[in-house]
């Protein structure tokens, strides 16, 4: 995992995603200053079943896998999510451990948004708080 550098370009590609692609600037750009941008290689783990992350994340580029350990200690495939899709986002809402493995199927980048960036977001914009609520559906 790499920490990527916002510039023009990579800024425009994430208003493009969840949950920036709705909201206002003003609260667009106060969530992503509050939040890390991570370049994944093919393969590396981005979470782990069982840890405790109150993050979230959309990807800006790149595919997942997400998968469960299995009672044999296999995993067993769930899905592949996409560009411009979040996952993670019932750990932000409660400190439980994560139900799932994610991991990159290929090259991959997202914005990582910490449940203390929300809360600030939620305060600063109260009115930004919808585009974030409909994460949880």
């Amino acid at each position: 995992m790499k920490e990527a550098h916002l510039n023009e370009e990579l800024d425009k590609r994430i208003k493009k995603v969840m949950p920036f692609r709705f909201m206002d600037p003003a609260p667009s750009d106060f969530l992503l200053e509050r939040s890390e941008i991570l370049l994944f290689d093919k393969g590396e783990v981005i979470i782990r079943q069982g840890e405790v992350n109150q993050s979230f994340y959309s990807i800006v580029e790149g595919n997942i896998s997400v998968s469960i350990n299995n009672e044999n200690g296999k995993d067993s495939y769930i899905c592949s999510i996409g560009k411009g899709e979040v996952f993670g986002e019932a750990g932000m809402f409660l400190k439980v451990p994560r139900t799932a493995n994610v991991v990159c199927s290929d090259v991959t980048q997202v914005v990582m948004i910490p449940r203390i960036s929300i809360l600030k977001l939620i305060r600063e914009f109260p009115w930004a708080r919808l585009p974030v609520c409909h994460l949880s559906f």
